[in-house]
Protein backbone atom coordinates (compact mmCIF):
# COMPACT_ATOMS: atom_id res chain seq x y z
CA UNK A 1 0.00 0.00 0.00
CA UNK A 2 1.53 3.48 -1.05
CA UNK A 3 2.04 6.58 1.32
CA UNK A 4 -0.29 8.46 -1.10
CA UNK A 5 -3.20 6.61 -0.24
CA UNK A 6 -2.53 8.56 3.85
CA UNK A 7 -2.63 11.94 2.78
CA UNK A 8 -2.30 14.87 5.60
CA UNK A 9 -1.14 12.49 8.47
CA UNK A 10 2.06 11.83 10.03
CA UNK A 11 2.77 8.31 9.07
CA UNK A 12 5.49 7.41 11.92
CA UNK A 13 3.50 8.30 14.72
CA UNK A 14 -0.71 7.77 13.02
CA UNK A 15 -1.13 11.23 14.19
CA UNK A 16 -3.03 13.76 11.34
CA UNK A 17 -2.10 17.23 10.56
CA UNK A 18 -4.56 19.38 12.27
CA UNK A 19 -7.12 22.64 10.52
CA UNK A 20 -7.65 25.30 12.17
CA UNK A 21 -9.28 28.58 11.53
CA UNK A 22 -6.75 32.02 11.02
CA UNK A 23 -9.68 33.29 13.28
CA UNK A 24 -9.27 31.24 15.75
CA UNK A 25 -5.97 32.17 16.91
CA UNK A 26 -5.57 35.00 18.90
CA UNK A 27 -4.77 37.75 16.24
CA UNK A 28 -1.26 38.46 18.06
CA UNK A 29 -0.45 34.97 17.91
CA UNK A 30 -1.21 34.57 14.00
CA UNK A 31 0.82 38.26 13.31
CA UNK A 32 3.56 36.36 15.05
CA UNK A 33 3.49 33.40 13.33
CA UNK A 34 3.42 35.42 9.47
CA UNK A 35 6.14 37.59 10.55
CA UNK A 36 8.41 34.20 11.93
CA UNK A 37 7.09 32.63 8.69
CA UNK A 38 8.85 32.10 5.01
CA UNK A 39 6.83 33.17 2.09
CA UNK A 40 7.28 30.00 0.17
CA UNK A 41 5.73 31.84 -3.26
CA UNK A 42 8.29 34.71 -2.56
CA UNK A 43 11.20 32.64 -2.23
CA UNK A 44 10.11 30.48 -5.21
CA UNK A 45 9.93 33.16 -7.25
CA UNK A 46 13.11 35.03 -6.23
CA UNK A 47 15.04 31.87 -7.21
CA UNK A 48 13.07 31.17 -10.64
CA UNK A 49 14.79 34.80 -11.21
CA UNK A 50 17.77 34.66 -10.02
CA UNK A 51 18.47 31.56 -12.58
CA UNK A 52 16.96 33.07 -14.97
CA UNK A 53 19.44 36.00 -14.67
CA UNK A 54 22.46 33.71 -14.38
CA UNK A 55 21.26 32.51 -17.89
CA UNK A 56 20.24 35.64 -19.37
CA UNK A 57 24.11 37.12 -18.47
CA UNK A 58 25.68 34.26 -20.36
CA UNK A 59 23.78 34.38 -23.02
CA UNK A 60 23.51 38.27 -23.17
CA UNK A 61 19.60 38.54 -23.48
CA UNK A 62 19.04 40.59 -19.91
CA UNK A 63 17.23 42.93 -21.83
CA UNK A 64 14.96 41.31 -22.72
CA UNK A 65 14.99 39.22 -19.11
CA UNK A 66 14.06 43.02 -17.99
CA UNK A 67 11.40 43.90 -20.15
CA UNK A 68 9.67 40.19 -19.37
CA UNK A 69 9.48 41.35 -15.57
CA UNK A 70 8.56 44.69 -16.76
CA UNK A 71 11.93 46.48 -15.04
CA UNK A 72 13.34 49.65 -15.51
CA UNK A 73 15.79 48.57 -18.81
CA UNK A 74 18.07 51.31 -17.69
CA UNK A 75 19.30 48.03 -15.21
CA UNK A 76 20.65 46.30 -18.40
CA UNK A 77 24.58 47.27 -17.69
CA UNK A 78 23.56 46.72 -13.73
CA UNK A 79 25.77 44.00 -11.96
CA UNK A 80 23.61 40.48 -11.06
CA UNK A 81 23.78 41.76 -7.24
CA UNK A 82 21.96 45.15 -7.82
CA UNK A 83 19.62 43.71 -10.57
CA UNK A 84 18.51 40.77 -8.27
CA UNK A 85 17.78 43.35 -5.73
CA UNK A 86 15.93 45.76 -7.45
CA UNK A 87 12.98 42.25 -8.63
CA UNK A 88 12.78 42.24 -4.74
CA UNK A 89 11.99 45.93 -4.16
CA UNK A 90 9.94 45.67 -6.73
CA UNK A 91 8.17 42.12 -6.09
CA UNK A 92 4.48 42.27 -5.36
CA UNK A 93 1.81 39.22 -5.01
CA UNK A 94 -1.64 39.64 -3.28
CA UNK A 95 -1.55 35.95 -2.37
CA UNK A 96 0.82 34.26 0.03
CA UNK A 97 1.55 31.34 0.68
CA UNK A 98 3.52 30.86 4.61
CA UNK A 99 5.48 28.15 5.64
CA UNK A 100 6.19 28.16 10.02
CA UNK A 101 9.35 26.00 11.15
CA UNK A 102 10.88 25.85 14.67
CA UNK A 103 12.01 23.18 17.43
CA UNK A 104 8.53 22.21 18.23
CA UNK A 105 6.15 23.29 15.33
CA UNK A 106 6.16 22.88 11.76
CA UNK A 107 3.14 24.58 9.77
CA UNK A 108 1.69 25.73 6.35
CA UNK A 109 -1.22 28.52 6.31
CA UNK A 110 -1.72 30.48 3.18
CA UNK A 111 -4.74 33.60 2.36
CA UNK A 112 -6.72 31.71 0.19
CA UNK A 113 -8.03 28.70 2.72
CA UNK A 114 -8.04 30.89 5.69
CA UNK A 115 -6.61 28.18 7.75
CA UNK A 116 -3.70 27.16 9.02
CA UNK A 117 -2.27 23.35 8.72
CA UNK A 118 -0.07 22.10 11.93
CA UNK A 119 2.19 19.53 10.21
CA UNK A 120 3.90 18.67 13.41
CA UNK A 121 3.24 19.78 17.36
CA UNK A 122 3.98 18.41 20.91
CA UNK A 123 0.42 18.42 21.25
CA UNK A 124 -2.79 16.87 19.75
CA UNK A 125 -6.17 16.65 20.39
CA UNK A 126 -9.65 14.56 18.74
CA UNK A 127 -11.65 16.17 16.91
CA UNK A 128 -13.90 16.00 13.55
CA UNK A 129 -12.23 14.92 10.08
CA UNK A 130 -11.86 17.99 7.28
CA UNK A 131 -13.84 17.97 4.40
CA UNK A 132 -12.77 16.95 1.41
CA UNK A 133 -10.92 20.12 0.50
CA UNK A 134 -8.33 19.12 3.31
CA UNK A 135 -9.02 15.05 2.80
CA UNK A 136 -7.59 12.93 6.06
CA UNK A 137 -6.85 16.45 8.08
CA UNK A 138 -8.67 16.38 11.57
CA UNK A 139 -11.04 19.93 11.97
CA UNK A 140 -9.79 21.68 15.22
CA UNK A 141 -12.77 24.14 14.85
CA UNK A 142 -15.09 21.10 15.09
CA UNK A 143 -13.78 19.00 18.81
CA UNK A 144 -14.77 15.97 19.99
CA UNK A 145 -13.92 14.00 22.97
CA UNK A 146 -11.98 10.74 23.58
CA UNK A 147 -14.95 9.06 24.15
CA UNK A 148 -16.41 9.74 20.95
CA UNK A 149 -13.02 9.16 19.10
CA UNK A 150 -12.46 5.76 20.65
CA UNK A 151 -16.22 4.39 20.75
CA UNK A 152 -18.55 6.31 18.60
CA UNK A 153 -16.05 6.60 15.36
CA UNK A 154 -16.37 4.91 12.09
CA UNK A 155 -16.17 5.66 8.40
CA UNK A 156 -17.17 9.49 6.91
CA UNK A 157 -15.61 10.57 3.14
CA UNK A 158 -13.75 7.70 2.46
CA UNK A 159 -11.39 8.43 5.76
CA UNK A 160 -12.29 7.71 9.50
CA UNK A 161 -15.03 10.82 11.17
CA UNK A 162 -12.78 11.74 14.02
CA UNK A 163 -8.85 12.34 14.05
CA UNK A 164 -6.62 12.19 16.97
CA UNK A 165 -4.62 15.77 15.10
CA UNK A 166 -1.59 18.07 15.67
CA UNK A 167 -2.97 21.18 17.50
CA UNK A 168 -2.05 24.13 19.53
CA UNK A 169 -1.64 25.13 23.03
CA UNK A 170 -3.06 27.75 24.90
CA UNK A 171 -0.94 30.14 24.48
CA UNK A 172 -1.74 30.88 20.95
CA UNK A 173 -5.64 31.88 21.69
CA UNK A 174 -7.79 34.84 23.24
CA UNK A 175 -7.41 34.46 27.12
CA UNK A 176 -4.78 31.79 26.64
CA UNK A 177 -7.46 28.67 26.24
CA UNK A 178 -7.27 26.77 23.77
CA UNK A 179 -10.71 25.70 22.22
CA UNK A 180 -10.07 21.85 22.78
CA UNK A 181 -8.54 19.62 25.81
CA UNK A 182 -5.18 18.52 24.38
CA UNK A 183 -2.86 15.98 25.33
CA UNK A 184 1.30 15.80 25.09
CA UNK A 185 2.48 13.80 22.27
CA UNK A 186 3.94 10.30 23.25
CA UNK A 187 7.89 9.85 22.34
CA UNK A 188 7.58 6.45 20.99
CA UNK A 189 7.90 6.14 17.33
CA UNK A 190 5.51 3.25 15.82
CA UNK A 191 7.06 2.33 12.30
CA UNK A 192 4.35 0.20 10.72
CA UNK A 193 1.94 1.20 8.23
CA UNK A 194 -1.89 2.50 8.61
CA UNK A 195 -3.98 -0.21 6.57
CA UNK A 196 -7.77 -0.61 6.64
CA UNK A 197 -9.38 -3.48 8.46
CA UNK A 198 -13.09 -4.06 9.67
CA UNK A 199 -13.88 -0.27 8.64
CA UNK A 200 -11.43 1.49 10.24
CA UNK A 201 -7.56 2.18 10.42
CA UNK A 202 -5.32 0.28 12.08
CA UNK A 203 -1.24 -0.28 12.05
CA UNK A 204 -0.69 -3.26 10.22
CA UNK A 205 1.40 -5.57 12.79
Amino acid sequence: MTLSMFPNMNLETGIHFGCISQNTLDPDSLMGLIDDSADVLYDSASDEFAEDLKTAIEEGTVLELLKLNYMDESLVDEDYDTIVNEWCQGYQNDYHQWYYQDEQYEMDFSEDMNCIIILRSPYYTYCQGCSPCVPNAGDLDSPVTPDDYENKNGVGFFYPKFHKAYCLPDEFFDDDKAPYKYFNVEEKVNDNLLIMKDDEYVFDE
